[in-house]
């Protein structure tokens, strides 16, 4: 389960509870025909109804609302103050009650409606609850609360697109609601565009620079911004307000161990343990994966065990059971912990591997390629196919253990620790080129293989010839042209790439407007470039291509935000992808993050 997923159980309640909130000076509903000075009495007593509320003080602002009731029963607006207060005590029958009352007197009672809603989603009766939202928004559709209690059902059913819709909505209405900014941003940060989520927190916190919720949730949005320095500073404010937190103390182990400070996200795993009124299996498996990578996996072991015991069938701690077990050399118990995980969650792919490699420890090597064959379906992973290569050398397959090789060597962040492998296809292809049987195709592919390998100028001449050769058309002349201009900018041929850009908009002007060239010549932003990604190979392409640009430009932690977008969300199977991982890895602790977003 990702960090995010498990992070919707309490933030939705947040979320939620924060919505509630009316300021009834603005918000309330006015009726038309009242005198004013009337008008401004029932406010005052409105106000005091709930400031006694607020101060915790809730029979005598139950009881004052009800006087006011008995002295004035047609006015809904001590009703709506009522309302809230047995909401607030989750006397939500009484409060339903009430609600029927204000709607016998006034059929458009938006608040009502409101609240109805907010009560039907407190008791699970979620379609229910989406009816009296609609309803609340046809009585009054710029009444902003309506709107951003619907963007949180939306946010809850996955609908994040529709979820920002209805937050803008609430926002256009109301600019200072901070529950609206902090629904967008969670909905960004659903859709792993981090940096959007994190501008939108950072509205929400400028309406609320002490709310502990929006300092964890910007918090969150800018470790997988790639900002963890700004994380860790926003983390820690939450926890100056709430020190004993054992919700915040977990997300700071969460930044430390993202950082690879293991030692100190151990010390807030330990804290946020002690600090539970009820034990958590969550808890226990994030321990567990700590332990792990600090090499103690007797006590990864205990924990994983604790966790399974709190929380049967938790396929985290499934994994790092069997993770532990593996580097212990139990490698029997390790396949039983990986298949559990696997029965549970057929895309727990990190326990796929996992036990591939267990199978290969004890020779079973036919399972063992099943299980690689599984994983690397959907990921190229070194490891994988390595492991892949010495079995087939074993069973005496060596083409396919050539072939497994070769798979790995393009991609490889380090592509040219085995010269051999790496002239060996050079040289496949230079002999492709001199036959003259594959086109002008084969140079583009020459190019990839010089451009992944770090030669820029072998790979700029390659992408060249084969723009040339097909007068800029071709399936893949985009790339092409961008890689060639990019390989010259980055080489400082700036001449060079003038005189390419030249040539493509004189012999292909469709091409020479592409987003990806527009971005080249800084005609367009890194933003614009990446909101016209449609997919994942497109957000392979044109975030590597962003985190590259930015990255020579001196901008790290924002080039390492796109790269590791890019790492989580591009095609597997693209050479730009393997591009992104080579830069990562450059990039060092800038670039570096677990491979989760949490346990």
């Amino acid at each position: 389960m990702s960090l995010l997923k498990q992070r919707i159980g309490k933030v939705l309640s947040l979320l939620l509870a924060a919505a509630v909130t009316i300021s009834l000076s603005t918000e309330s509903a006015v009726l038309a025909d009242a005198p004013k000075t009337v008008e401004t009495q029932v406010e005052q007593n409105c106000k005091q109804i709930a400031a006694l509320n607020k101060a915790g003080k809730r029979k005598a602002a139950e009881q004052l609302a009800d006087k006011l009731i008995s002295e004035n029963p047609k006015e809904n607006r001590y009703r709506h103050e009522k309302i809230e207060i047995l909401h607030d005590q989750e006397k939500y029958d009484a409060a339903l009650k009430e609600i029927d009352i204000c709607l016998k007197q006034d059929a458009k009672d938006h608040i009502a409606y409101y609240w109805r809603s907010d009560i039907l989603c407190h008791q699970n009766k979620l379609h229910e609850a989406r009816i009296a939202i609609n309803r609340c928004i046809q009585c009054n559709p710029r009444y902003a609360p309506g709107y951003s209690l619907k963007a949180g059902y939306e946010y809850q059913a996955g609908n994040y697109k529709l979820a920002i819709s209805y937050a803008e909505l609430a926002v256009k209405y109301d600019p200072k609601s901070e529950n609206s900014w902090n629904s967008i941003g969670l909905s960004y940060l659903e859709m792993d565009e981090f940096e959007k989520a994190t501008k939108a927190f950072e509205k929400a916190l400028a309406l609320n620079k002490t709310s502990t919720m929006l300092l964890n949730n910007a918090s969150m949005a800018l470790l997988y911004s790639g900002r963890r320095k700004e994380a860790m500073e926003k983390i820690n404010l939450a926890l100056n307000i709430e020190p004993r937190n054992p919700y915040l103390i977990q997300k700071r182990a969460i930044i430390n161990h993202h950082n690879g400070k293991l030692k100190e996200a151990l010390a807030d795993m330990n804290k946020v343990i002690q600090l539970r009124q009820e034990a958590c299996g969550e808890d226990y498996s994030a321990r567990a994966s700590l332990y792990v990578d600090l090499k103690n996996y007797d006590a990864a072991i205990s924990d994983a065990k604790k966790s399974l015991q709190l929380k049967k069938d938790y396929t985290q701690a499934n994994y790092n059971l069997a993770h532990a077990q593996y580097f212990k050399g139990d490698y029997k118990d390790a396949i039983a912990n990986c298949t559990k995980a696997i029965e549970h969650d057929e895309t727990t792919s990190s326990a796929i591997k996992l036990r591939g490699l267990c199978y290969q420890a004890i020779g079973e090597d036919e399972k063992a390629l099943n299980d690689f064959e599984r994983f690397t379906a959907a990921y190229h992973d070194t490891e994988s196919y390595k492991a892949r290569a010495q079995i087939a050398a074993k069973q005496g397959y060596f083409e396919q253990a050539a072939d497994d090789l070769s798979a790995v060597m393009p991609f490889s962040t380090s592509m040219k620790a085995n010269p051999k492998e790496y002239n060996r296809l050079l040289n496949l292809y230079n002999r492709i080129i001199s036959s003259k049987l594959a086109g002008n195709e084969t140079y583009f592919d020459r190019g990839m293989v010089y451009f992944v390998a770090g030669e820029l100028k072998n790979a700029a001449s390659d992408f060249e010839q084969y723009l040339k050769g097909n007068k800029c058309q071709g399936k893949n002349a985009l790339s092409a042209a961008t890689w060639a201009v990019f390989c010259h900018q980055k080489l400082k041929q700036e001449a060079a790439a003038k005189s390419l850009l030249s040539y493509i908009k004189e012999t292909e002007p469709a091409l020479s407007k592409s987003p990806e060239l527009l971005f080249l010549r800084k005609e367009i932003s890194a933003e614009k470039l990446m909101d016209t990604s449609k997919d994942a190979r497109a957000l392979s392409s044109k975030g590597t291509l962003v985190g590259l640009v930015l990255a020579e430009e001196g901008k790290l932690e924002a080039a390492s935000g796109y790269l590791w977008k890019v790492k989580r969300m591009g095609d597997q199977h693209m050479d730009e992808y393997f591009v992104a991982l080579k830069e990562l890895d450059r990039l060092g602790p800038r670039g570096k993050r677990e491979s989760g977003r949490g346990q």
